[in-house]
Order: structure tokens, then C-alpha cells, then sequence
């Protein structure tokens, strides 16, 4: 109980577009991506959380100021981090997305560690750093095995896709969550940071990354900054890090 009232402890704010858009004409001459990622980031607080906010029927390359989820949250601040003009970012969102293909469901980036995270890596957007974090001692390696069989009747009736699955084997690294917790001042995660939590690996369910979002200090304290869904908050939202991930160990990850 003493987690989930330290869980609630957070931030509030309230999303305003014209304030949004004064934002990004203030930062169009900032060289510091990390600058940029915080600040639009923390101008989006308050954007309601919207279950797949993309149309999937009629899908459209657009930002989606009404609603977001922990994906195109941070997707819409990579883009206009590094094109702070949104007619001209939509570009930048499509490799994002899409990895510059024509946008349609079939061609979004739905799985991260075999599309979204290489893709954006290969196109120079960021660059893995868990490894540079801790020893070698301290990390984590798995692997994903992508089959027919890993897309149970479960997750079919969430992500209903049948072209360009990305079928094959994706190693990837982590750092476990009691080290993490343990050790985070000494590990210096650098701010603004994209922080990705990682679940129980199973055969039978294709995917084994479920939330990310953006690490962000404040008076030297590590907030997490997501889009985040719960029986409480719908919306964007910095919450303090350590209780936040104290909280979520229960879900094995």
C-alpha cells in the first residue's frame, strides 16, 4: 500500500496545443537533441492516453495531439526533436514509424526488438546503450524467437496483422529490475534516455518489450515520463521512477 501512495505521487499538467506549438518555434534553433527531447516531452504532460490513438482503417502519417500511447508519445518526440516543425517532421515520423515505407498497419513498426528499436537504430535516431551501463557481470542477454506458433488466438485479437511479421531469432540485453533498482545512481542512466521495460519471455506470445518512455531528472530525481493507461491516470505523466518501478515488479519483468 505504501508503494502505490508513493506510486501517486506525480506531477500534474494540463496539454495546450498553441502552447505546444510556441514551444516548438522556441526550440528550433536548440543543437541539443536531449534539450529538445525533454522539452517537448514535458509540454506533452497531460495528453490523454488513447488505446492504438492511429486509425488503423484509414492509417495516415499525422501526430496525434488528442490521444496517445507509450509508442507514438515517444515516437511524436523523437520526430520533432529532431525536426521541431510538424509539416516538416512528418517525414522523420515516417522512418519512425513506417521505416520510411508507405504508412498502412500492415508496415507500422509493431514489435521492438525486431522492428522498432533496429530500424531507428540503422537510421541513426538512438543508439543502444544498456551494455555501456553496466558490466558485462550485470547484463542480461535473451532471445526472441518469432514462429507461427508465438501468435496465439490471445494476442491475434489484439494486433490483427498477417503481412510483414518479422519472423526469426532477435537477441537483446537487458538489465534485471532488482539491479536496476538496486544500483541506478551508480549506473548514471544519462537523462533523457528512453527506458524500456521488458517482459517474462514466452514462445507462445510475440512480444517481449510492453512500455517505454523517457527518463527525466528533476532536482537529481529520476522520473519516468510515458503515456501511461491504469485504473487511476490516462494520460501522459512523470512518475517517480524508483517507486514506480518498485511497484511494477509484480508483473515479472
Amino acid at each position: 500500500m505504501i508503494k502505490l501512495l508513493f506510486l501517486l505521487n506525480i506531477i500534474f499538467a494540463q496539454f495546450n496545443i498553441d502552447d505546444f506549438n510556441a514551444t516548438l518555434d522556441k526550440i528550433k534553433t536548440e543543437k541539443n537533441i536531449i534539450k529538445k527531447v525533454l522539452t517537448i516531452s514535458e509540454n506533452m504532460l497531460g495528453i490523454p492516453f488513447k488505446h492504438n490513438p492511429i486509425d488503423k482503417n484509414e492509417e495516415k502519417l499525422e501526430f496525434t495531439f488528442d490521444g496517445v500511447d507509450c509508442v507514438t508519445f515517444v515516437e511524436t518526440v523523437l520526430a520533432l526533436a529532431i525536426e521541431p516543425d510538424i509539416e516538416k517532421s512528418v517525414d522523420v515520423l515516417k522512418k519512425i514509424r513506417y521505416n520510411n515505407k508507405q504508412p498502412s498497419y500492415s508496415n507500422r513498426n509493431h514489435f521492438m526488438v525486431s522492428q522498432w528499436i533496429p530500424y531507428n537504430i540503422k537510421n541513426g535516431y538512438i543508439e543502444e546503450i544498456t551494455h555501456k551501463l553496466v558490466k558485462k557481470d550485470n547484463l542480461t542477454s535473451d532471445k526472441k524467437v518469432l514462429t507461427v506458433d508465438s501468435f496465439g488466438d490471445k494476442f491475434k485479437s489484439f494486433l490483427k496483422i498477417k503481412e510483414n511479421i518479422p519472423f526469426g531469432e532477435y537477441d537483446y540485453k537487458y538489465i534485471e529490475i532488482n539491479y536496476f533498482i538496486n544500483n541506478f545512481y551508480k549506473i548514471k542512466v544519462p537523462e533523457g534516455s528512453i527506458m524500456a521495460v521488458v517482459r517474462e519471455n514466452s514462445d507462445n506470445y510475440p512480444i517481449v518489450i510492453s512500455h517505454i518512455g523517457f527518463i527525466a531528472y528533476k532536482n537529481k530525481i529520476p522520473y519516468f515520463r510515458s503515456a501511461v493507461v491504469s485504473t487511476k491516470f490516462k494520460e501522459v505523466k512523470d512518475f517517480k521512477l524508483i517507486p514506480y518501478l518498485s511497484f511494477y515488479k509484480k508483473w515479472n519483468i
